[in-house]
């Protein structure tokens, strides 16, 4: 645990247990005591992984956690047996504010300028009554 605070780390051992890991390597924790109790369930929380690509990036956590950590399934994702489908993809960061960022503009046929906005041929309208 680099780059933890100090206190969320002794609060997730003290009050709280690890009940997985992602393939990010992202600890998901429950509250260890009934006392802590959020709308009827136990508290749920994360730390993400600290490593040198993804510093606490909220983007790099899988669907099936997602859906586990905003209590949308009570199932520990890690006990699922299941495959991508055909159009389904791991999850991606966000790439705003890095090289990678018009890869999708790219993709699109449009292309960035020197200024880093993204030109698509569009021409600004003028209202010609008003002058």
């Amino acid at each position: 645990m680099i780059n933890v605070d100090l206190c969320t780390w002794l609060y997730s051992k003290i009050f709280g247990r690890c009940v997985g890991r992602d393939m990010y390597g992202n600890c998901y924790y429950e509250s260890r005591y009934n006392f802590v109790v959020r709308r009827g369930h136990k508290k749920r929380w994360v730390i993400y992984s600290q490593n040198l690509l993804h510093m606490n990036e909220a983007t790099m956590m899988s669907n099936e956690w997602f859906n586990w950590l905003s209590y949308r399934s009570n199932v520990l994702p890690h006990h699922i047996d299941r495959k991508l489908l055909d159009w389904e993809a791991y999850s991606s960061p966000n790439m705003t504010g890095t090289v990678k960022r018009n890869a999708a503009s790219k993709m699109m046929g449009r292309s960035g300028n020197a200024s880093g906005s993204v030109s698509c041929g569009y021409t600004k309208w003028y209202d010609i009554s008003s002058v």
